[in-house]
């Protein structure tokens, strides 16, 4: 794609990613709540909840980083994608709560929360090292 395809499909991901991060933020509080344990579920969670949260996991996650580290991507400048990737690498970490949250149902205690944590602080040094990137150097991972 050229340059100008990537800064269409950057404007087509922020509006997207708005409505992601909705997503998210609804599954978030249902798992807080404890909605997520009614009957006729997969595993314990509704099914309409785990697609939704799965789709987004899947969704989310990958793209983020295709957008950080995938060369075509590297066309534009660091500055103009670097929001909107952490964006939705911050779902994956909502995400990672709101099952953690689930899951603290049924076991209490720090394994329940372990993932999240753990994505949570792979998140931060990820964000520590892109927004300390200098603006003229597109190496991301030397």
């Amino acid at each position: 794609m050229s340059e100008k395809k990537y800064r269409r499909s950057l404007i087509e991901f922020r509006r997207a990613l708005l409505f992601v991060f909705g997503s998210v933020f609804t599954l978030l509080v249902a798992a807080a709540a404890g909605d997520t344990t009614c009957g006729g579920a997969l595993f314990g969670v509704p099914i309409g909840w785990f697609i939704l949260w799965l789709i987004t996991t899947i969704g989310g996650i990958p793209l983020g980083i295709v957008m950080l580290v995938a060369p075509g991507w590297r066309q534009l400048p660091l500055t103009e994608r670097r929001g909107i990737a952490v964006g939705y690498l911050l779902v994956g970490l909502v995400n990672f709560l709101s099952l953690s949250f689930h899951v603290a149902h049924a076991v209490p205690g720090f394994p329940a929360y372990a993932p999240a944590v753990i994505y949570g602080l792979a998140l931060s040094v990820v964000y520590a090292k892109v927004y300390a990137t200098d603006e003229k150097s597109e190496e991301l991972f030397p």
